[in-house]
């Protein structure tokens, strides 16, 4: 995700592999699957390009942070579990930045209801 953001545009999935650099760079295929799996879930969207196909985010870096935590917390053994561990995990400083645009969004569903 972070490499299809970083470029900006869409990308094939082989252009997105030719950009991993590491002492073992992945297979082709493994990004292909990666891709096509991200796509499903609805992380990615994508267009044809000839045969192949051209990847993109689907949504915002804080819009996929969330769908993630979403997952996280609908496979926890209970609904509760995931985000009370998140939490203890996070320093206080981190642990009281969420509550800020849940009072600013408070505040305005107050407004106007």
């Amino acid at each position: 995700m972070d490499r299809l953001r970083t470029r900006g545009r869409p990308a094939l999935a082989r252009e997105v592999a030719g950009d991993l650099h590491g002492d073992r760079p992945p297979a082709g295929t493994a990004v292909m699957t990666v891709t096509e799996n991200l796509h499903r879930n609805g992380r990615l969207r994508r267009g044809r390009d000839g045969r192949a196909w051209r990847y993109q985010p689907a949504g915002s870096r804080p819009g996929h942070a969330a769908a993630l935590m979403n997952d996280a917390q609908g496979t926890s053994a209970g609904p509760r579990t995931a985000p009370a561990r998140f939490a203890l995990q996070m320093s206080p400083h981190d642990a009281a930045l969420p509550q800020q645009p849940l009072d600013q969004a408070r505040g305005q569903a107050a407004e106007a209801g």
